[in-house]
């Protein structure tokens, strides 16, 4: 075949080969329906990647993502491009403003800020982080003390974190194996099996929490009190008590129940 001209932007779905990516979302529904890879009523999981897996041919783990996805009941709509704010936002909004999908697992918004978060706030679905180990096995992770590098920390909790995203997750590693062409050693990115299965499941929970109804939902509220009692909750002169009444106060005006009776959710009070 001729060559093609590399997509921006779009959706991809493992297909047994290379992977196939799509421009618009009509042609990938129309391949998804033809695949049977459509299942009515279950939930929609996008996954959002950088586009140079793709092209690199590095989707191991990207693919065992999506298999896990099918086997836990649900739908994959996998996507990529850059910024990822404005790629989730177009691929992932249909022509009415309705979101494609229930819920996210992104690999991406690594090096984006809170200007990405307008875009997530129109989707207005859950994204869970997915972190990808960097330059380090799975072994070597789990014998780490600190867990996450400073890097690794930085990039893919603490940024994606501006942007909206949520429970950062570790789904990966980079393994050392021997190419059996060449005998030689090569790093490729491995998936950490347990953990992307529990990063599924984390994510079918976000999105069933946000199909229930506030006043049946459960909300913990903690607040710094260290040493114990009313001098203790000033965190390091933070207004605690006046943020806890904004809190209280959103979380009543959204339908959540505070409790039988009149509560008085003033400052002085708190």
């Amino acid at each position: 075949p001729d060559p093609q001209p590399s997509l921006d932007a779009g959706y991809y779905y493992p297909d047994g080969d290379t992977g196939r990516v799509f421009a618009t979302w009509a042609a990938f529904d129309d391949w998804r329906r033809g695949a049977g890879k459509r299942r009515p009523g279950a939930t929609r999981v996008a996954v959002g990647f950088y586009k140079s897996n793709y092209y690199a041919g590095d989707t191991v783990l990207l693919d065992a993502v999506i298999a896990e996805i099918e086997r836990q009941g649900a739908e994959a709509i996998p996507v990529f491009g850059y910024p990822a704010g404005l790629a989730f936002e177009a691929l992932l909004l249909d022509a009415g403003g309705d979101a494609r999908a229930d819920v996210a697992l992104a690999f991406v918004f690594r090096f984006a800020g809170p200007e990405a978060a307008a875009s997530l706030q129109k989707i207005n679905i859950p994204v869970i982080s997915l972190i990808s180990l960097y330059g380090r096995s799975e072994a070597e992770w789990r014998a780490s003390p600190e867990g996450l590098s400073m890097f690794e920390g930085t990039f893919q909790v603490a940024v994606p974190e501006l942007s909206g995203l949520v429970a950062p997750t570790v789904v990966g590693s980079q393994e050392r194996l021997e190419d059996p062409a060449t005998g030689l050693a090569i790093v490729v990115r491995q998936p950490i099996a347990s953990r992307v299965t529990m990063a599924v499941r984390r994510a079918l929970r976000y999105a069933a929490l946000r199909a229930t109804p506030n006043t049946d939902k459960r909300v913990a509220v903690l607040f710094y009190n260290y040493p114990p009692g009313k001098a203790g909750i000033g965190a390091s002169y933070l207004n605690v008590a006046e943020s806890l009444e904004n809190i209280l106060r959103r979380l009543e005006r959204e339908g959540y129940d505070l409790g039988d009776g009149d509560i008085d959710l003033s400052a002085e009070a708190v």
